[in-house]
C-alpha cells in the first residue's frame, strides 16, 4: 500500500485511492512522512516535487501544512503515520474479526532511536498496545529462507533499496539459522532519489526552455508522477520523453530523454549505493567473491542499472530477485510475527 494521506474529507484516505485523487486534492494529500518521522527539520532534504510545505516547529522538528476547504492543516509526521498504521488496523481487524493487540514493523537498519520513538507514537496513537521491530533486510532474509534451500554457512547480501532507503545486510547460515555478519545503509538515498533526479531535470527544461512553472499551475506532482513513469519505461526502453502539452496545451513539444541520459545523471547515486555494499563488506571482513547469494529487495532494485551494479561487483555469486520484490519485506514480517507468536505459545506447555 502507497504511504500516502488524503485529508480531502471527513475521513482521511489512504493508499492508492489517496494517489488516484491527487490531482484534484493536491494541497491536502502528503507522503514521504517516513521520511521526516524522529528528524529535526534541519536533518531533512526538501524534496522539489513535494505538493505540501514543510516547516520547522518550535522543538526544531517537522511540520506538515496543507490546506483543507480554504483553511491550513498543520500536522506532525507522527499524526500521518499514525493515520497509516490506524487505517491498516482497521483492515487487519476487519480480515481477523478481532481485536489486534501487536504488530510487527519493519524499519530501515539505520533507523535511529529517535525515530523508532517517533513511529512508536505513531503506532499507540494508531491503536496499536504493542510494537516489535524488525530490520527491513532481516526480514527480507526471513521471506528467502523460508523460499529457497540454501546450503550450510552460505553467505547473503541481502540488498534492499526501497523508495527512502538502500540497506544491506549479510548474513551466514548456520544450524538452520540466520547469523547477522554486518549492517550498512543510508537513510537519505532511495529510489524517490531517482524520480527527483528526473524531476530537476524536467523542471528546469520546462521552465528555462518552455516558460512553464509547475509551481505555478500546481502540477507538480503530475510531473511526479510523469518522471515515475518515465523511469519505469527506461528500464525497457533506451528512450523517452515528457510531453510538453500536458503542462500547457498551446505548446505540443516534446523532451526527449535517453537509457544514457538517466544513467549519467544518477551516478552520484550509484557510486553512494557502492559505498554502502563496500561498507558492509569491510564491516564482515569478507570479500566479494565470499558472497554465495545476493538477494534483492524493494521496488527500486528492478531498475536495470541496479542489476548492472549488483552484477558487476558480485559475478561469481547467485543473484536472487522475487518477482514481486516490493512485498518481500512484507511477508518477512508476517512470518516473523507467525514466530513470535507461537514461541510465545510454546512458553506455556
Amino acid at each position: 500500500m502507497p504511504s500516502c494521506v488524503a485529508y480531502d474529507e471527513r475521513k482521511p484516505k489512504c493508499g492508492q485511492i489517496a494517489i488516484d485523487r491527487i490531482r484534484r486534492f493536491e494541497k491536502c494529500t502528503v507522503f514521504d512522512a517516513k521520511r521526516m518521522l524522529g528528524k529535526n527539520f534541519d536533518e531533512i532534504a526538501i524534496d522539489p516535487s513535494w505538493p505540501f510545505e514543510v516547516k520547522e516547529s518550535d522543538d526544531k522538528s517537522c511540520q506538515i501544512v496543507l490546506e483543507k476547504n480554504d483553511r491550513l492543516m498543520i500536522l506532525s509526521p507522527e499524526e500521518i503515520s499514525s493515520t497509516i498504521l490506524k487505517h491498516i488496523k482497521e483492515k487487519a481487524d476487519e480480515y481477523q474479526q478481532k481485536h489486534l493487540k501487536e504488530a510487527v514493523i519493519a524499519v530501515p537498519s539505520a533507523f535511529t532511536e529517535k525515530q523508532k520513538c517517533a513511529l512508536l507514537k505513531a503506532a499507540k496513537l494508531a491503536g496499536w498496545e504493542k510494537i516489535h521491530y524488525i530490520p527491513e533486510p532481516i526480514a527480507a532474509a526471513f521471506a528467502y529462507s523460508t523460499e529457497m534451500k540454501t546450503p550450510e554457512d552460505s553467505k547473503l547480501l541481502i540488498f534492499d533499496f526501497g523508495g527512502g532507503t538502500v540497506d544491506v545486510c549479510i548474513v551466514q547460515i548456520a544450524m538452520n539459522n540466520l547469523q547477522v555478519l554486518s549492517f550498512d545503509g543510508n537513510y537519505y538515498l532511495g529510489g524517490r532519489d531517482f524520480d527527483t533526479l528526473l524531476y530537476n531535470h524536467f523542471d528546469g527544461i520546462l521552465k528555462h526552455k518552455h516558460n512553464i512553472d509547475v509551481n505555478v499551475i500546481n502540477k507538480k506532482y503530475f510531473l511526479l508522477k510523469e518522471c515515475q513513469k518515465i523511469k519505469h519505461t527506461l528500464s525497457v526502453s533506451d528512450s523517452y520523453w515528457l510531453n510538453v502539452s500536458d503542462f500547457n496545451s498551446e505548446n505540443d513539444g516534446l523532451i526527449n530523454i535517453t537509457v544514457h541520459d538517466f544513467n549519467s545523471m544518477a551516478s552520484d547515486n550509484m557510486t553512494k549505493i557502492a559505498n554502502v555494499i563496500i561498507n558492509a563488506l569491510k564491516k564482515a571482513n569478507l570479500q566479494r567473491n565470499e558472497i554465495d547469494y545476493v538477494v534483492q529487495v524493494g521496488g527500486a532494485s528492478r531498475m536495470p542499472m541496479i542489476k548492472k551494479l549488483l552484477l558487476d561487483m558480485f559475478p561469481a555469486s547467485i543473484h536472487k530477485c522475487s518477482q514481486y520484490p516490493d512485498w518481500v519485506i512484507s511477508q518477512g514480517s508476517a512470518l516473523y510475527a507467525y514466530y513470535l507468536e507461537h514461541k510465545e505459545k510454546q512458553k506455556h506447555y
